[in-house]
């Protein structure tokens, strides 16, 4: 199997010998401007026109975010599917075409989907750890009235502290949610498995191999961590550099975690101009 620094370096070479990885994010970048002054237009007709007080204007306002969301959900599906398909295919034997966005994005495309709408089910979960601080929040901020009779340890008591613990639970829990599901999206289309065996099979795929995709993890999420923190410095000053930096780290992302779930999974790789069976 290759190492995670092979698995890095190789990673790179594919994306380099296929700048083609780039062609549907840049597009879909642009397509998704259109939906987006729509959804614009929209929102200034509900406040403008209607106004959001009168029953019609909120009607626009509710479905026009409805529609906004669920084209960002079906074209993130699209993308996703092709991107991971086209990236399998550089992988594995060296090269890809858009063909194979087009064919892994139709595929796939309702099972993305469908993995999208679940994650955000699972990351809503995570409202439960908040209950006290709504709860807290409902019984000191709102009675302003008693504001004044409130001593500062019952308002760190009441509010701060239930927002602390709030905080704290959903990063544990975004942590190992984020890692028992890792691979779910990659294993639905390198292994095509239905969207329930492909969240199983990325949780056992960790009890097997805990140690190694740990690791891999780690140092992505490093990576990942370091690279969008200098992108973010680079957006303040020159906002479309950094724009396109970050396309670029999404692609690279993408053949990355491609590329060592392949690995581990022991499918044919592409390395210096040979198919390589580990």
């Amino acid at each position: 199997m290759e190492s995670i620094t092979d698995v890095l370096s190789n990673g790179l070479k594919t994306v380099q010998n296929n700048l083609v990885l780039f062609g549907p994010a840049i597009v879909m970048s642009f397509i998704m401007l259109i939906p987006l002054l729509v959804y614009i237009a929209a929102i200034l007709v509900s406040f403008y026109v209607f106004e959001l007080t009168e029953i019609g204007g909120v009607l626009i306002f509710l479905l026009a975010t409805l529609c906004f969301i669920l084209f960002v959900l079906l074209a993130s599906a699209y993308l996703t599917g092709g991107q991971i398909g086209m990236a399998m295919e550089a992988t594995s034997t060296g090269k890809t075409t858009l063909d194979h966005f087009t064919l892994y994005g139709k595929k796939f495309l309702s099972r993305m989907f469908s993995i999208s709408i679940i994650n955000l089910l699972i990351q809503a979960a995570a409202l439960i750890f908040w209950i006290p601080a709504f709860y807290a929040m409902y019984n000191f901020i709102l009675p302003v009235s008693d504001l004044v009779n409130r001593s500062i340890v019952e308002f760190y008591l009441m509010f701060p502290l239930p927002i602390l613990i709030g905080v704290i639970l959903t990063l544990i829990y975004e942590v190992i949610v984020s890692v028992l599901f890792f691979f779910v999206s990659y294993n639905t289309v390198a292994d095509d498995l239905s969207v329930i065996r492909s969240y199983k099979r990325s949780v056992s795929l960790l009890k097997e191999k805990t140690s190694q995709i740990l690791l891999f993890i780690i140092v992505y999420f490093f990576i990942i961590f370091f690279v969008s923190t200098v992108i973010g410095i680079v957006g303040l000053i020159i906002s479309f550099l950094g724009s396109i930096l970050s396309l670029i780290l999404a692609v690279v992302s993408t053949v990355w975690i491609t590329r060592y779930y392949m690995a581990i999974t022991e499918k044919p790789l592409y390395v210096k101009e040979k198919i390589t069976n580990y």
